[in-house]
């Protein structure tokens, strides 16, 4: 049931766009929050152009997401359902527009993609670079997940490695730019980059222990293990020890209370 225009709104026009300002200057309101407010503000007497602000707002957040495509199909359907009682045609688009997402979701363009993977594993050459190859599978996968519907079906491991085959020094600058563009988890592909390439022979063992305080997904103990039976001079050895019993001690202390140790 809408709300009737002709009720006088609980709120005056410059405290409404005070509060449209407000959003559009804090990062932090997400489109959940969003259709949220929008909900509230589409069963209030007198807000009824405020919800479909908030709506507008909430749309363009979630269109331009990097989430999966079943989140962004199931938050588009809870914003329509925010705004059914002010505009059946704008909760109409939004729905439409989650079909339309939806109808891009299936076993087809998850072989698709899966074809691509295979594709750049036969495309690996011991010593060759294809740097542009590497950028284009890269690409494919930006385009490729807007379309998959969940994380996991991304094969994240097996992209990176096929990234690395292709062209390990791009396969860095690849990382670097999606973690710039918050795509996928890049701090967590980090650690299966530099695997790779130490599987590859391209980095010494040590690479792994030296770099595994930058973040998540190292085998911290197995690399130190690693890292000092690939060395054969004591003194470096013991460098590799003081470097990793840090990282250790520096990770053991930022553990949470009560979270499991990973050592």
């Amino acid at each position: 049931m809408g709300t009737d225009p002709s009720i006088q709104a609980p709120f005056k026009p410059a405290q409404i766009d005070a509060l449209l300002k407000w959003v559009d200057n804090n990062d932090r309101i997400y489109s959940s929050t969003l259709t949220r407010m929008c909900h509230i503000a589409a069963r209030t007497a007198g807000m009824g152009d405020l919800s479909l602000r908030l709506s507008s707002k909430a749309f363009d957040q979630i269109t331009a997401s990097r989430s999966d495509a079943e989140i962004q199909v199931d938050d588009l359907q809870e914003l329509a359902r925010a705004i059914f009682c002010v505009s059946k045609s704008e909760a109409a688009a939004y729905f439409d527009k989650a079909i339309d997402i939806a109808s891009k979701i299936g076993e087809e363009h998850l072989s698709r993609w899966t074809t691509f993977l295979e594709l750049a594993d036969a495309a690996y050459c011991s010593g060759g670079a294809r740097s542009r190859t590497a950028y284009r599978l890269a690409r494919i996968a930006e385009l490729s997940y807007e379309h998959m519907a969940r994380d996991k079906y991304m094969d994240w491991d097996r992209l990176v490695e096929g990234l690395v085959g292709l062209c390990p020094s791009s396969s860095l600058a690849i990382l670097s730019r999606w973690r710039d563009r918050e795509f996928g988890s890049a701090g967590e592909l980090f650690p299966v980059a530099i695997y790779s390439l130490i599987d590859q022979g391209l980095l010494p063992k040590k690479a792994a222990a030296a770099l595994s305080g930058t973040g998540t997904g190292w085998k911290r103990v197995s690399d130190i293990k690693a890292a000092i039976e690939a060395e054969s001079d004591n003194n470096r050895k013991r460098s590799i020890l003081r470097i990793a019993y840090r990282f250790l001690r520096i990770r053991r202390h930022e553990t949470p209370p009560g979270a499991n140790s990973r050592f």
